[in-house]
C-alpha cells in the first residue's frame, strides 16, 4: 500500500510539474520562437537552428525521427542542401499553451523542379521556456500540389 501512495503521489507531482511548465508559456514567446526558427533556417544559418533545439529534441519529418543535437544539425544540413532558394510563408497557426500547430507552404529550386510550385506542410511545435522541445513536419496529402511532389518523390 506504501508503494502505490509513492506512485501516487510521484505520478501527480509529475502531471504537476508538467502543468506548470505548458502553463507559463505565453503565446507570444512561443510564436516568436518559431518565427526565428522559421527565419534561421531560410537565412541558413544551421548554428542558429541547432541553437532553438533542446539537448533532448526530437524532430519527426516524412524523412525520420531525429533526436539530439547532431541529428538535427545533420537533418537541417541536408534539407538545405537540398533546397537551395527555400522560401517558408507560414498559414493557419493556432497556438495552445506552449504548442504551434500551422501550415507552411514552402518551395524551393528542387520543388519547382518537381514540377509544383510548392508543397504544404503540417507542422506542430512543442516550445517551453523559449527552447524547441519536439517538431512534427508532415506532408499536407490533403494538398494537391503536395500529392504531386510526393508521388514525384516516389517516382510515380
Amino acid at each position: 500500500m506504501r508503494t502505490l501512495t509513492i506512485l501516487a503521489a510521484l505520478t501527480i507531482g509529475i502531471f504537476t510539474i508538467g502543468r506548470q511548465q505548458t502553463a507559463t508559456a505565453a503565446p507570444q514567446d512561443v510564436a516568436s520562437t518559431v518565427d526565428a526558427l522559421r527565419a534561421a533556417t531560410v537565412a541558413g544559418e544551421i548554428d542558429a537552428i541547432v541553437g532553438f533545439y533542446g539537448t533532448d529534441a526530437a524532430v519527426v519529418s516524412p524523412f525520420g525521427t531525429f533526436t539530439g543535437p547532431d541529428q538535427i544539425r545533420a537533418f537541417y544540413t541536408g534539407f538545405l542542401a537540398m533546397n537551395p532558394g527555400l522560401s517558408v510563408t507560414f498559414v493557419d497557426r493556432t497556438v495552445s499553451l506552449s504548442t504551434e500547430v500551422h501550415h507552411s507552404l514552402v518551395t524551393s529550386e528542387s520543388i519547382r523542379a518537381a514540377g509544383v510550385s510548392r508543397i504544404r506542410l503540417t507542422e506542430t511545435i512543442v516550445v517551453v521556456d523559449g527552447t524547441i522541445r519536439s517538431a512534427a513536419v508532415l506532408l499536407d496529402l490533403t494538398d494537391p500540389e503536395t500529392v504531386r511532389f510526393a508521388a514525384a518523390l516516389a517516382g510515380g
